[in-house]
């Protein structure tokens, strides 16, 4: 009599090795080599699968998936912090350019210049970019890291004037997490907070942008999708694909650090991010659908103290689902699996 749970074994058995060679599939089908470059004119950060440009070495992020296939043009990703600028407003929304500094540092600029160092660490490769000193004595600094695998990073996030302590993964294959430090600001009588402008868009405008529940919309008539992301503890911006399958993401946590001279904290301080129409190109986003298309998004700080440092962490990602190995494995597993339940209920 045939023993099915013999067959169940070998099924087991056989899914943990295609596990395994999928692994090593990845491995040897990989094009990157982790890490922080220079070339072309521009910085290169890598993970396995995923690529970062900045260009000219400014926090002009493009990004896309690695393609294992020969041939096949990837999307490419656009997130590029433009302008920083201090708020004078009610509240931490950008509700219109007006509510900006007329003193504006572009950070896109070909007179701002950024110096490039990296570090070398038992589970990653760091690469910063730092700024020119700014005339108001201030430095704007990103700090990449490239994680050789996986990590879990614990952070305690003030949400409503409750401490919440919460654990999120960075995946070293398709993840980038980047740290915007803001040092030695002095703020300007009346000032209420402090913006980052920045541009957001996929380059052929092919893919469907979507804001999380916590990204506010100070645009007259637009309405959010209804399904849009909801996370406590994230705020973000997705791409959707033409299949309406979500391609990468940029998220950030909802509270930023602020430290003092001996890198003691100091306090933590909410983060307000709103989108509009409006922005400091007026160019962006011609003939295109706002809140579809492009945004431009609006990250807005407290006034958190003149001389501080403050420190907020994003991330990007690229969904491994668009690779074609990762496809060709999955659908190769599914196969193996119908076909053993096959043999078992022929059995029988």
């Amino acid at each position: 009599m045939f023993n099915t749970n013999k067959i169940l074994l070998v099924g087991v058995l056989t899914i943990l090795i295609m596990s395994s060679i999928s692994t090593s599939f990845l491995v040897s089908a990989k094009k990157n080599d982790p890490g922080v470059n220079n070339r072309e004119g521009s910085t290169f950060i890598e993970t396995d699968f995923l690529s970062m440009k900045l260009h000219e070495g400014k926090p002009d992020m493009m990004f896309w998936l690695v393609n294992s296939s020969e041939g096949k043009k990837m999307p490419v990703f656009h997130v590029s912090f433009t302008h920083i600028a201090e708020l004078f407003g009610d509240d931490l929304l950008v509700h219109n350019m007006g509510e900006l500094s007329d003193k504006a540092f572009n950070l896109a600029s070909s007179s701002f210049d950024w110096t490039l160092t990296k570090e070398s660490l038992t589970n990653e490769v760091r690469g910063t970019i730092t700024s020119d000193t700014l005339d108001n004595g201030a430095t704007i600094s990103f700090v990449f890291h490239v994680y050789l695998e996986d990590v879990l990073i614990t952070e305690e996030i003030n949400e409503t004037n409750t401490i919440i302590t919460t654990t999120y993964q960075i995946k070293s294959v398709s993840e980038i997490k980047f740290d915007i430090i803001v040092d030695n600001w002095t703020f300007s009588p009346e000032a209420t907070g402090l913006v980052f402008a920045v541009k957001v868009h996929e380059l052929a405008y092919k893919h469907r942008i979507q804001a999380s529940d916590g990204v506010n919309v100070t645009e007259d008539g637009y309405e959010k999708p209804a399904n849009a992301t909801k996370n406590e503890n994230k705020h973000g911006i997705e791409f959707y694909d033409e299949s309406d399958r979500r391609s990468s993401y940029f998220t950030w946590v909802p509270t930023a650090q602020v430290y003092d001279s001996e890198y003691s904290i100091v306090s933590d301080v909410n983060v307000t991010s709103s989108m509009n129409n409006d922005g400091f190109d007026e160019d962006f986003g011609n003939g295109k659908k706002f809140g579809k298309d492009f945004i431009n998004l609006f990250l807005s700080y407290p006034n958190y103290g003149d001389g501080l440092k403050m420190v907020h962490d994003p991330k990007i990602g690229i969904d491994l689902g668009l690779n074609p190995v990762v496809i060709v494995v999955a659908v190769a597993a599914g196969i193996t699996l119908v076909a053993l339940v096959a043999v078992v209920v022929k059995r029988r």
